[in-house]
This record gives C-alpha cells, structure tokens and sequence, in this order.
C-alpha cells in the first residue's frame, strides 16, 4: 500500500474556484491515497494596497477564515474539513453571504461544532495573528499567487505551492483519481512551472 501523499491545501471559503478545486481533492482521498491538510489565504489582502489585515479592517471572509483559524486550532484539520464543507455548500451552493454570522454560526452547528466558536474567534485577536502568519507563509514564502494553493509535502518538507487546478465541472469517484494521476507527475517535476488557456 502506497503512503498517502500530503497535500497543504491553501483557500479561502469565498472563492468558488477553490471550492471547487477542494471537492475535487476530497473524491481523489476516497480512491487514491491522500492526505489533506487544510491552511489560509485571503484573496480580499491579496487584492487590497496594504497585506496587513488589520490595516484592512473588515474584508468580506475575514470571521469566517478566523472561525476556521479557531476550529483548526481546537479541533485540528477534521474541524476544519467539516466547517469548511458547510461554509462551502452554504456560499457556493445556497448563496449565502459568510458576512453575515447566521451563515457562520449555522455552518458551525451542521459541522459539530459550538455555534458560541465564531464569537471566541472574533474575540481573540490571535486568530488573526494566526491567519495573518499563515497568509504571509504562503504568499511571501512560498511564493503563492492565490486561492487556491496547493502543496505536496514529505514530512515538514514543503514543496512549491500550485496555484489551481481551476476546474468547473468536479471530477468524481474514479474519474477524479485519474485527474490526480496525470496532475502528480507533472507537479513533481522540478522544472515544470505553468499551463493555462483561455476560458
């Protein structure tokens, strides 16, 4: 039996591309062997004159990325699985704002999870200091232009970060094996750096 390969999977919950991208990598787990770890970006800093998100003030993901930030911190990456699985179907499927703390506060309940997390995460300002690092990491570090970003790791060894796939419609079951098939060996090379086409 192979080892599963580690996968950082950088987001932020508003972008329907990264979605998308993430409900494919949860078909992939299911038929080959992979392991995902859930981290953060924020594409309205990355947007923004200014990558300090208290210069920023308020952005339009921010108390969910810092609910997530706290469900990680409490409950590890299954919490963050389950939370952003119904921030996710509630934004991208529903339509509904993550603004808006009944979006935030039902998600955590249909995840498990204290609907009471979203008012200790707004509370402490640590939550922030934690997405702000995990941001920075990822952009300034790793040299990530996104959400979302994806990175295979081998052990604490991280690898480049991958902006994408960006995908519409979401391969399933076998099918999304064999995307992950033919996406591995080319992200493995170390000297193959883009592809893209028009939309």
């Amino acid at each position: 039996m192979a080892e599963p390969k580690q996968v950082l999977y950088y987001f932020d919950p508003a972008c329907p591309w990264t979605w998308r991208t993430s409900l494919w990598l949860r078909e992939v787990r299911k038929v080959r062997p992979l392991s995902l770890e859930w981290s953060f970006v924020s594409l309205a800093v990355l947007n923004s004159p200014t990558d300090n998100m208290r210069e920023l003030g308020e952005f339009w993901s921010k108390a969910a990325l810092q609910t997530l930030v706290l469900a990680k911190r409490t409950g590890g990456d299954a919490a963050v699985d389950k939370l952003y699985m119904e921030l996710g179907q509630a934004r991208h499927t529903r339509g509904e704002d993550l603004d808006n703390p009944q979006t935030i506060e039902n998600a955590l309940e249909a995840a498990g999870l204290e609907r009471g997390l979203l008012a200790q995460a707004l509370a402490d300002p640590t939550t922030l200091d934690d997405l702000q690092q995990s941001h920075d990491h990822v952009t300034k570090e790793l040299k990530g232009i996104g959400s979302p970003g994806l990175v295979l790791k081998d052990g604490k060894q991280e690898g480049p970060v991958w902006y994408g796939p960006i995908i519409n419609a979401v391969p399933e079951a076998e099918a999304a094996g064999q995307f992950w098939d033919n996406l591995l060996p080319i992200i493995e090379r170390g000297d193959f750096f883009e592809l893209k086409r028009n939309r």
